[in-house]
């Protein structure tokens, strides 16, 4: 009769049982927090990039633009800062290692008035015409640009996107 009776009180065993199943959901909620925190620095740099691709894409598009608008060629080889307003790129005027862009009312820019912030990016745009011409700096039915956008990631990181397009003289 002991013997029964012992079997049947289970009062130690429910209090291993609690620290067990809060060992394991503790061990589910950690993970899920670390999952969490993992989710959000990624998010960061997905942002970045997304960001950086469309002001790599702008800035052939603003290229593409002058190009058009102006006489074929009127554009020198050569590396540039262009901004989403530039009408013509009459030199070169990329000097290494390059501004920031600010940013102003959703725009970026370079222009450092009130109201402007600072961001991680900076855009060169390498025009080259790779039909050999000699010393000519611009000749040529064909025109490369690569427009480069770099920033630096919160630990440091460095990141860059080059989107590379070719325009062809259409206007002959």
């Amino acid at each position: 009769m002991i013997f029964l009776k012992r079997l049947r009180n289970n009062d130690g065993i429910t209090l291993v049982e609690l620290i067990i199943a809060l060992a394991v959901l503790m061990t589910g909620v950690i993970a899920a927090f670390n999952l969490l925190i993992q989710s959000l620095g990624l998010t960061r740099i997905v942002t970045d990039r997304y960001k950086a691709s469309f002001l790599a894409m702008e800035g052939v598009e603003i290229v593409k633009n002058v190009s058009d608008s102006n006489a074929w060629g009127a554009i020198v080889s050569g590396d540039y800062e262009v901004e989403f307003n530039s009408i013509n790129l009459p030199l070169p005027s990329y000097s290494s290692p390059g501004r920031f862009l600010r940013i102003k009312d959703g725009l970026y820019g370079y222009d450092g008035s009130s109201g402007s912030s600072d961001t991680l990016f900076k855009r060169k745009i390498e025009v080259t015409y790779p039909d050999d011409c000699g010393i000519e700096p611009r000749c040529g039915d064909h025109m490369k640009v690569n427009s480069i956008v770099t920033w630096q990631s919160r630990g440091g990181t460095d990141f860059s996107i080059n989107l590379e397009d070719h325009f062809y003289n259409w206007n002959q």
